[in-house]
């Protein structure tokens, strides 16, 4: 009895439930624009639910795409950092690809390039990673095995597209790479890197969806999926200017 009213007590009380609770009262309760304040209500609650995010991230995540032939390099892009981390300061989403991006690099024997503007804080994550596992990688501008390479310029994918093809044309170096990037976030990336002229291998990391278990408390909110639903319009909104834009 304690474990369920403390979990009640957290989707309702805490957000965005206390907030999702309001607009439906304010629904009933108001004078005006109820059936608006309904909708809005609804449509947050689908979002935060166990359903939405299920729904909106699969079709990115589980997107198939074809190999390109003979990578010479493990591409990974930036997601972001935590400022004023004492450790591993990248996000999780960061975090994760650099791990899979030093394993994937480590085990194909190819150069790392990590593309993102929190260079600093990857280049910390990366020398701690490699020391910890002593995997004897070490910074370097020749894309060679056991090597890695961090292009700091890059705000956005399209820009991690653009600025890494530079760095591969300087070098003569043929275009065809492993692509590392969070699963929800691979359809954007790979149609870029595209645009710009890469073969691309994708290797996904960082899945949000997980095969569902419908129960009673799949239908309260929970600020993880609303947050993951957000994830997976962002995409989506992204990929539609691309289609607009490319």
């Amino acid at each position: 009895m304690i474990y369920f009213i403390s979990k009640l007590f957290t989707y309702l009380i805490l957000p965005p439930g206390i907030f999702i609770a309001a607009l439906f009262a304010a629904s009933f309760f108001a004078k005006k624009f109820k059936k608006t304040l309904f909708v809005l209500a609804s449509f947050f609650w689908f979002l935060s639910t166990d359903f939405a995010p299920n729904l909106l991230l699969k079709p990115l995540e589980y997107k198939s795409f074809p190999k390109a032939s003979d990578p010479v390099a493990v591409v990974v892009l930036g997601g972001g950092e935590v400022k004023g981390a004492k450790n591993l300061p990248l996000s999780s989403d960061g975090t994760k690809r650099v791990l899979w991006g030093l394993m994937l690099s480590n085990r194909k024997n190819l150069p790392l390039i990590y593309s993102g503007i929190e260079s600093d804080r990857a280049k910390r994550v990366i020398e701690e990673i490699n020391e910890g596992f002593g995997l004897g990688y070490r910074y370097s501008k020749d894309f060679t095995p056991k090597t890695y390479y961090i292009e700091a310029l890059s705000k956005d994918t399209y820009q991690n597209a653009k600025y890494v093809y530079n760095l591969f044309k300087k070098r003569n170096k043929r275009v065809s790479i492993y692509l590392v990037t969070s699963a929800y976030h691979m359809p954007r990336a790979y149609m870029l890197f595209k645009y710009f002229g890469f073969k691309v291998t994708a290797s996904k990391t960082d899945y949000k969806s997980s095969k569902m278990q419908i129960d009673f408390w799949s239908f309260f909110p929970k600020m993880k999926n609303f947050k993951n639903s957000y994830l997976a319009l962002h995409e989506y909104f992204g990929i539609l200017s691309l289609l607009i834009r490319l």
